[in-house]
């Protein structure tokens, strides 16, 4: 198995971290334990980052080896060439997405709606509950930014962020509807089940070589998804609406009050 393969390359201080992943039965296991392994047990820090660069001076061409370097480059929080190859495993996937909602939470501020939060809450919970990827995989999240702008971005890992415009936007065209919202929402978990923020991460930081939390970075990934993904992300997400009890037209008509 994967892990069996390279443990005697690995550096003792990950060696307690390994020993839950080779009691696994099977190698799938092992590698469910391993996208599910954050970063070694008992290391926080710079000690953290030391044990991974280790792993990836062992043998950076593994699959072990590019998934510490991912690890490393998710902890610092500094991205280069995703692209090229390392592995972005769940985990990986969560921590990335995180690290961006905060950068933009900070850089924007947030709106303090209890009421409308709640409500944001319920519906995402009713969409992630009917959607094509197991909710216990991301650390779904929602959170309202406060700028004017018609827009909701997901982040990696589940991290949504919906603009305060666009439920002004809902409020004052359609009613103020849930199902209105369940069309965007459903949309934007579309692409965090289809995994096209991981995609756009690679390709961002294949590009530029920016610190995760710049400007430059932030505005690049709030550019938008390419034509195909979004095209993907609206059939799914009516998909996902539909099957969660809202009304899928809700979504026509949002687009029909956008134009």
């Amino acid at each position: 198995a994967l892990v069996e393969e390279t443990r005697l390359t690995l550096p003792p201080i990950l060696d307690e971290g390994l020993c839950c992943i080779l009691e696994a039965r099977t190698p799938d296991d092992q590698l469910r334990l391993v996208h599910d392994w954050g970063r070694p047990r008992g290391l926080h820090g710079e000690k953290a980052v030391g044990a991974w660069r280790q792993v990836v001076l062992s043998d950076a061409r593994s699959k072990l080896g590019k998934w510490a370097a991912t690890k490393v480059q998710v902890i610092t929080g500094q991205l280069r060439a995703l692209a090229e190859g390392e592995v972005v495993d769940p985990s990986t996937e969560r921590n990335l997405g995180q690290k961006f909602i905060e950068a933009v939470s900070k850089e924007w501020g947030l709106v303090d709606d209890e009421v409308q939060q709640k409500r944001l809450e319920r519906i995402v919970s009713r969409l992630v509950a009917v959607s094509d990827r197991d909710a216990g995989s991301l650390r779904w999240e929602v959170r309202i930014a406060n700028k004017p702008a018609i827009n909701a971005v997901c982040f990696p890992g589940g991290k949504i962020l919906v603009f305060k415009g666009m439920l002004d936007f809902v409020k004052q065209e359609l009613d103020d509807s849930d199902d209105a919202i369940a069309s965007v929402l459903g949309h934007e978990i579309a692409h965090a089940t289809l995994r096209h923020g991981v995609n756009k991460a690679k390709v961002i930081t294949a590009r530029l070589s920016s610190e995760l939390s710049s400007p430059i970075m932030l505005n690049a990934f709030m550019n938008g998804f390419s034509r195909t993904n979004e095209f993907e992300a609206d059939q799914y997400g009516v998909l996902y609406a539909y099957r969660a009890g809202f009304d899928p037209v809700a979504a026509m008509r949002y687009h029909e009050r956008m134009l």
